[in-house]
């Protein structure tokens, strides 16, 4: 059995005992959000980072 900390909108946070199963889900979830994160900050870059990075 594994623990899955969730973080309610609330900001109160619970962990929950979950199968091995329900836990390897949970880890490929986070990895492909973590891949999609990566790719769209990828190809966009912030006005931001340009503005700093302009006098270089």
């Amino acid at each position: 059995m594994h623990l899955i900390k969730y973080k309610f909108a609330n900001g109160t946070t619970i962990e929950i005992e979950v199968t091995d199963k329900l836990y390897n889900i949970h880890l490929e979830l986070l990895q492909q959000e973590k891949r999609n994160h990566w790719k769209e900050t990828r190809r966009h870059s912030s006005l931001h980072y340009f503005m700093e990075n302009r006098n270089t």
